[in-house]
């Protein structure tokens, strides 16, 4: 009986472990995806913002998508 009771013990404390560490994993995966995603962001508005026209650049909208390719300025960019 001692046994048995032990062995069930364990049983769920591991079932309740399992349930943590994956929780805690997925919310390690989140932060993680989160701080790489504010890494990637500013190079992400620098190529979209280098494939724009500067009408579109003077409007402000930094994080919409050209409305064509243009690559005009980057002749100039590695000139310098």
């Amino acid at each position: 009986m001692q046994d048995n009771l032990k062995s069930s013990s364990y049983q769920q404390l591991e079932q309740k472990s399992k349930y943590t560490n994956m929780f805690l994993r997925w919310f390690l995966y989140f932060v993680l995806i989160l701080f790489a995603s504010y890494f990637i962001f500013p190079l992400y508005v620098m190529v979209v913002t280098s494939l724009k026209t500067m009408e579109e650049i003077r409007q402000g909208t930094l994080l919409s998508w050209p409305g064509g390719l243009n690559f005009d300025s980057w002749p100039i960019a590695v000139a310098v």
